[in-house]
């Protein structure tokens, strides 16, 4: 008997049992919901403001954007999002 574990068999009781450990927990963390699109939304819109307060001047822009993506991720993971006051938090 091949025991054997290929990342691409679609057939089988294994596969049929992480396919629904999959599907449920991306639904719990929004998929399929607008949940996600609205993290995002509010991040585009905190970035965009951001970067609009020094619009004159030259900016750093990966900060801006590691921000952004480590906010959506938390706030979807954890709750909350990296705000001045815990920004800190995110550098460690």
């Amino acid at each position: 008997m091949d025991t054997t574990v290929y990342i691409a068999e679609t057939n089988g009781e294994f596969w049929s049992t992480h396919r629904r450990f999959a599907l449920s927990t991306l639904r719990n963390f929004g998929m399929g919901r607008d949940l996600i699109q609205e993290k995002i939304l509010i991040e585009v819109e905190d970035m965009f403001k951001k970067l609009d307060e020094d619009i004159e001047k030259e900016q750093e822009i990966n900060p801006v954007f590691n921000n952004a993506v480590a906010n959506i991720n938390n706030q979807l993971i954890f709750g909350y999002r990296f705000e001045k006051e815990k920004l800190k938090e995110l550098e460690k």
